[in-house]
């Protein structure tokens, strides 16, 4: 027998059914969920069924929820009866939907024994357009609620890297997509109209309240109301759940594979973050239409809420922050990052400074929103990692209590305490480089079609010296050219700026990555904006390269001041390729000024070679840790185990 307030879902199980059996797809719980409720990982286990990674907290086991009556002075915090009006108006529109009830509280202490309590909060925001929004959030973090749900997979989002590879793809198989439309005799006689493309951005209205709450997990969904013994239930997903982004995260990757199935190849692709999906579309304008009216007819059938409002159509749609715009005429996609955004990471990162110590909270927010950024930035992810690696660290002893009994050892002040900042001061302080050129990294435009290094650079380097040719690159020859070449003899003073051995075999793999970096930076002017080729004997320079991080302090720095050089000059890639140690005679040459023959090589014949001199060479954005050996790990442990996490 149905309960009085039981919530049923609008999604059509039998239609949703049908096309996993059809389509073989792996996904075999969300049709359960949809018909009898969802488990929250508190008193009923998550089932996984492969579609994203397992995961085991180990720490944290469903156990027995509190005495509902142990919590019965509960109140909501300060800004849900401040802004009592909105709230009772939103709460009055989940109660309309069916996604919560409103019972007294000798109903909830005969129905439940037990229970989870949680405050609400009322959240205001301002849109753009001036409208605003009301969102109330249960906060199950200090209820103790979200302590004992246990999350079984490690939710894994779309970045915007994939948008521009599926663009890619896309693009890839227009010809395909083209000829297909020829032979079926629906492509337009003009050719202008034969290939567009769009792009659409949707919204799901209520999207994590397209779920029930299971019976056995609806205890734990309990809030005070708006009067004194008045409580709210709530019988539909709502956002403050620990286990919600994953549950609906499940829903919405069934719902892309099943809308990227519609498209013929070349005609559309697709990506989802949580409820908000992203369309690429192309064709004639008659033809995406038609394929737009599909998936809404589609959505519209399997249950699943579009918010029509919120819809975007053109060649620029903005997405999860971000604005993507298509550039057809030249076959590029433009990346905007937010401005405003970068502005409030700077400002964090300089508050951080001399500060000593940082709350693990605002550390891991700070952490989240770098990690959005580096999806339109990569190169930053090696100290994006860091920081996560900081916040685990953190985590892990608060967890274990490690920090109390630390705290317990201080003599004058044993309070916790958050985060020390200087566990994080070398990923800061490359940060606030970054960011504070960040004026030219906001708008990138991405080429749509699959890009050749024009130029190369080969290098070598001895314990002595640095030698580098800038080639010209014939793709039809497949031969490179020297151009320009490069050689610098080194100092001892050069090795003690950067903190390695003088004359020393040992410091060979650290010049190797340092030949790489000072090629790039003296034809600086020669590469902006121009796909690069990389050439060298060393395996060291080819992977600091790829990596832009080492577990080697001087090597890491190398990294991160190429990474910086990289990003300010707009080179696209750097592609990596191994050469022998005799096929690479013009920069071993170039880097033996020591002791090299006379005779130039043949290639190298007619080629101008520059010098770098000593002071040019030692400028830099970050000090190497010759001049600043803790900042880049030398003598902090912490920060090595970091690197060698990477």
């Amino acid at each position: 027998m149905k309960e009085e307030f039981e919530f049923t879902s609008p999604l059509n199980a039998k239609l949703w059914e049908a096309w996993i059996r059809a389509a073989g797809d792996p996904e075999c719980n969300v049709v359960d969920w949809i018909r009898r409720g969802l488990p929250l990982g508190m008193n009923c286990k998550i089932p996984t069924c492969g579609i994203f990674p397992e995961t085991w907290e180990e720490d944290t086991v469903m156990g027995e929820a509190p005495a509902i009556d142990l919590m019965r002075d509960t109140r909501n915090y300060s800004s849900f009866y401040d802004l009592i009006e909105a709230a009772e108006e939103e709460l009055g529109r989940y109660v309309q939907k069916g996604f919560a009830v409103i019972k007294d509280k000798e109903w909830i202490a005969h129905r439940f024994g037990s229970g989870t309590v949680s405050k609400m909060a009322l959240i205001q925001k301002t849109k753009d357009d001036g409208r605003v929004k009301n969102r109330v959030v249960v906060d199950l973090l200090r209820s103790g609620g979200n302590a004992r749900a246990v999350v079984p997979e490690r939710l894994v989002l779309p970045r915007v890297i994939d948008v521009l590879e599926g663009a890619r793809r896309l693009n890839a198989n227009s010809t395909e997509y083209i000829e297909a439309a020829k032979r079926e005799g629906w492509m337009p006689d003009k050719e202008e109209d034969m290939y567009q493309w769009e792009l659409v951005g949707a919204d799901l209205q209520d999207a994590f309240c397209h779920f029930p709450v299971a019976l056995q997990e609806v205890a734990n969904c309990i809030c005070p109301g708006v009067n004194q013994n008045q409580f709210v239930m709530y019988t539909a997903l709502l956002f403050g759940f620990k286990v919600a982004p994953l549950l609906m995260a499940r829903l919405s990757a069934l719902m892309s594979r099943f809308l990227q199935s519609l498209f013929l190849r070349g005609e559309g692709v697709l990506q989802t973050y949580m409820d908000d999906p992203l369309f690429i579309l192309a064709g004639p304008i008659a033809r995406r239409n038609r394929t737009l009216a599909l998936v809404l007819y589609s959505l519209y059938a399997l249950g699943v809420n579009v918010a029509f409002a919120k819809g975007e159509r053109g060649l620029r749609v903005n997405w999860i922050g971000v604005s993507f715009e298509l550039d057809l005429p030249r076959e590029h996609m433009k990346l905007t990052v937010s401005q405003r955004m970068v502005k409030e990471l700077l400002v964090k990162m300089k508050d951080c400074e001399g500060a000593g110590m940082i709350g693990l909270k605002e550390l891991r927010a700070t952490t989240g929103k770098l990690s959005w950024v580096a999806g339109i930035l990569p190169r930053m992810r090696w100290a994006v990692s860091i920081m996560y690696a900081v916040v685990a660290s953190a985590e892990r002893d608060a967890k274990t209590g490690a920090e109390e009994d630390r705290a317990a050892k201080r003599a004058k002040d044993n309070r916790p305490k958050p985060v020390a900042v200087a566990r994080f001061e070398l990923p800061r302080a490359w940060l606030m480089k970054l960011l504070s050129q960040a004026d030219n990294l906001l708008l990138r435009s991405e080429p749509l079609y699959p890009v050749m290094p024009d130029l190369a650079i080969v290098t070598d380097a001895s314990p002595q010296g640095i030698g580098a040719v800038l080639c010209r690159v014939d793709v039809k020859q497949n031969q490179i050219f020297p151009w320009a070449a490069l050689e610098i003899a080194l100092r001892q003073e050069d090795a003690e700026w950067l903190g390695v051995p003088w004359k020393e075999a040992a410091s060979q793999g650290a010049l190797e990555a340092w030949a790489v970096l000072l090629a790039v930076r003296f034809w600086k002017t020669r590469l902006i904006q121009i796909a690069l080729l990389l050439k060298s004997d060393s395996t060291v320079a080819l992977a600091m390269a790829a990596k832009l991080s080492s577990p080697s302090p001087v090597i890491n720095w190398i990294g991160a001041e190429l990474a910086l050089k990289l990003e300010v000059l707009g080179i696209p890639k750097l592609v990596g390729h191994h050469i022998p140690g005799q096929l690479n005679q013009e920069a071993d040459w170039l880097s033996r000024p020591h002791e090299r023959p006379a005779e130039v090589p043949a290639r190298l014949k007619g080629v101008k070679i520059h010098h770098f001199d000593g002071e040019a060479r030692r400028r830099a954005e970050l000090p190497p840790p010759g001049v600043a050996p803790r900042l880049w790990g030398v003598t902090t442990e912490s920060t090595l185990r970091a690197f060698e996490d990477l």
